[in-house]
């Protein structure tokens, strides 16, 4: 009977082992991630003009979200960023996006001044 609860125990540690791995990993994706389509938009990135289309408080401290939309090719593509600026619905917002993947895309505030090559603010 002992042996068997050691052979469980092994187990258990390979499986914590295994989810642990795996989470890492999961982890180091989604930051890497996030950092290629950041150093994709400053170098490719494209301009577009889009429209703010609602205004959401989280909470009292916390910074207003803005959800915006715009369209290219034909299709509306849909986002949100976290700001300081005072945009209220239906104000135009300068959008960051890759034409080669449209829906990669962050507003220009995003960005510090000159790090694209967006020509508008």
């Amino acid at each position: 009977m002992k042996e068997t609860r050691k052979k469980n125990t092994k187990r258990n540690i390979t499986r914590g082992k295994i989810i642990f791995i795996i989470s890492i990993i999961f982890i180091v994706f989604v930051f890497a991630r996030s950092i290629i389509e950041v150093q994709l938009l400053k170098h490719y990135g494209v301009c577009k003009k889009g429209i703010i289309t609602d205004v959401r408080l989280t909470s009292p401290h916390s910074k207003p979200d803005l959800m915006y939309k715009f369209e290219y090719k034909g299709e509306i593509y849909k986002g949100h960023s976290s700001t300081d600026d005072e945009n209220q619905i239906w104000d135009s917002i300068c959008i960051v996006f890759l034409e080669s993947y449209p829906s990669i895309q962050r507003p220009l505030s995003f960005f510090d001044y000159g790090e694209t090559k967006c020509k508008y603010k």
